[in-house]
């Protein structure tokens, strides 16, 4: 028989080498302090019993952190770990964790409360901000070594901006539900450009990094303003579909309003013109720069060019093939 104080004076750890922690499990330390009261028979684990009790317990997600409210414990009894409900704050986030383990063999751990959406510009560097509070709950149950990992995600009234996209969205809500393979929404829906957005699809992942992905965006009266002069509003539906290799953009939307406004100088046009078969002008398209497309725009009596030379209706049936970084344009323009 064996009794065992311990101290833990500030103890810093990170989660990397756990099995199947990958990329993501690799960012995350964790700290504490407190101390610990263990009982045991040589070493054999169904005789450990005991208690471990900390004052301070915080985990840290690249520069994200946060901390335990209080005082927490973990109970030890039989070989087995059972962790009191503890409720951890950060900024923007109130979450409580409890569950049980027994180490080597299995484990079911949950963790519950509401988070930032900043949160998610460290989970995905495609979100270049986020603001808001989502409800959350998440699950670890199984196997020490291969638990199963479940959880959802409610949004509400939240908004975020992806990076190389010009506008916000904002008012979104919905519910996201994953797994440690897959991501998928039924309908998360939310505001851009004065109108509405409703996303839809599924993703699958490994270690926390996008494989494949399927998506579909319903856009109702959403004002896009691209490239300069143009303010149009669109309807329709688009998918977004590929790997991490291969992106698609594809569907069909209709222009409800739209209207071009630009000044045309001659001169300036016909030297652009020349120029054009010279040299080719690099737009900054950043990580959506490669992406195929294969969309449809079309519209009747409902878009109009202005300039100082006169006003024209125009009437438009267009395919974008290629890419987002080089397009290719096919198709009609009508003037009266």
């Amino acid at each position: 028989p064996w009794s065992l104080h311990l101290s833990l004076d500030a103890m810093d750890m990170g989660l990397a080498g756990l099995a199947g922690s990958g990329e993501f499990l690799e960012r995350i330390r964790v700290s504490a302090q407190g101390d610990a009261e263990l009982h045991g028979q040589g070493g054999q684990a169904p005789a450990l019993n005991g208690t471990v009790r900390f004052s301070r317990l915080s985990m840290t997600l690249d520069d994200y952190l946060i901390e335990s409210e209080g005082a927490s414990a973990v109970r030890i009894e039989g070989g087995s770990m059972e962790l009191r409900p503890v409720a951890f704050a950060g900024p923007g986030t109130k979450l409580t964790a409890s569950g049980v383990a027994r180490a080597g063999d299995e484990l079911d751990l949950a963790l519950a409360g509401d988070v930032t959406h900043s949160l998610l510009r460290l989970l995905y560097r495609e979100i270049e901000h986020g603001d808001g509070t989502a409800s959350v709950s998440l699950s670890a149950a199984g196997g020490w070594n291969d638990p199963e990992i479940s959880g959802e995600l409610t949004l509400s009234n939240g908004q975020i901006k992806i990076k190389d996209v010009p506008q916000k969205f904002t008012s979104l809500n919905g519910t996201v539900s994953f797994d440690r393979e897959s991501i998928v929404s039924q309908g998360v829906s939310g505001e851009v450009g004065g109108g509405t957005v409703t996303l839809s699809g599924s993703a699958k992942l490994t270690d926390a990094s996008l494989q494949d992905f399927s998506a579909k965006a319903v856009i109702d009266n959403v004002t896009v303003r691209y490239p300069q002069g143009l303010t149009a509003v669109l309807g329709g539906s688009l998918f977004y579909d590929g790997d991490r290799s291969v992106q698609t953009l594809s569907g069909e939307l209709a222009i409800l309003k739209a209207r071009y406004e630009k000044r045309v100088d001659w001169k300036s046009m016909l030297m652009d013109f020349r120029a054009g078969f010279t040299r080719k002008k690099e737009v900054e398209t950043g990580w959506i720069g490669d992406t195929q497309l294969n969309l449809h725009f079309f519209g009747t009596e409902s878009i109009l060019f202005e300039s100082n030379l006169g006003k024209i209706p125009i009437d438009a049936d267009m395919l974008f093939h290629g890419t987002v970084k080089q397009p290719q344009v096919l198709g009609r323009l009508e003037a009266r």
